[in-house]
């Protein structure tokens, strides 16, 4: 008889014995999950259905700022709940047990991690490299900072002009309705006189 891979001592596996013990105990925990998960089904529930309502309330108020709106979508999220629960608990039976199992599985490789490259060229760099690369650096937010500044001086200008506008064309179409109101009682009572 075979000894398994729980039996075997961990100093005495080859390469490819501990890739199978590996993929071995990866699906023992798969199939661990997916019990959990059946399991506790109602927990499962719970969990998404305290997830959804966070995360509706917090989605609508990013995305509708406007109070009546808000309300109203806040509301449509509440009537929602039902239907998310059913298809949000068939999506996690599906997937959550394998990304779960990723999950811990990467957490447990100790691989070791490689710097992105500009860090890496940063560190490899020579002194007065670094130097010149801080003054580039520096000459850059320099400019975006100015570039920031005319923008916003553009945005205050042209919001003043619109606003400006707007008031203009509001006053004006105020003065039309008015003469317009105004003219026709003039010629009614200029005909009631006669």
């Amino acid at each position: 008889m075979l000894p398994s891979s729980s039996d075997t001592p961990l100093e005495k596996l080859t390469d490819s014995q501990e890739q199978r013990m590996q993929v071995q105990r990866k699906r023992d925990i798969l199939l661990l999950i997916e019990h959990l998960i059946y399991s506790q089904e109602t927990t499962v529930k719970m969990i998404l259905d305290a997830l959804y309502d966070v995360g509706a309330v917090n989605w609508i108020d990013v995305r509708f700022q406007a109070h009546p709106v808000n309300r109203t979508m806040k509301s449509i999220a509440r009537l929602s709940k039902p239907a998310f629960r059913m298809l949000a608990l068939r999506w996690f039976k599906q997937n959550c047990p394998q990304l779960i199992v990723n999950w811990l599985y990467s957490q447990v490789q100790f691989k070791p991690e490689k710097l992105p490259k500009k860090i890496e060229q940063t560190l490899t760099e020579k002194p007065g490299e670094h130097s010149k690369l801080l003054v580039v650096r520096d000459r850059e937010v320099k400019e975006l900072r100015s570039q920031v500044r005319l923008l916003t001086g553009t945005l205050v200008a042209a919001i003043a002009l619109l606003g400006g506008t707007s008031f203009w064309l509001g006053y004006n179409l105020q003065l039309v309705q008015t003469q317009q109101v105004s003219a026709p009682l003039t010629k009614t009572s200029v005909s009631s006189d006669r």
